[in-house]
């Protein structure tokens, strides 16, 4: 089973190579690594992409770049295709 992990970047510069380090360090092979540059204004990309050659994975790696500041939402539902969704209140 593969499992995705979706690490959004928008001035986390401090942040960024810890988070990466601890994605590489799981044992679980079939990772798939979303990186989303949401036009983060610090060097956060250029810290992600330094980290990436000096760390080389089998796991498969996606970056998605936004133009421009897109406020990525704070929570992520998955909805399957044959399901039918309620109304999830409280969140």
């Amino acid at each position: 089973m593969n499992i995705s992990i979706i690490i959004p970047v928008y001035n986390v510069s401090q942040y960024i190579e810890r988070c990466l380090l601890s994605v590489w360090e799981q044992s679980y092979n079939h990772l798939e690594i979303i990186i989303v540059d949401d036009a983060s204004p610090d060097d956060s990309m250029d810290k992600i992409k330094n980290f990436l050659n000096q760390h080389p994975t089998s796991h498969k790696i996606k970056i998605i770049t936004h133009p421009f500041n897109k406020i990525l939402p704070q929570k992520v539902l998955f909805l399957n295709s044959n399901s039918i969704p309620a109304i999830v209140k409280g969140m």
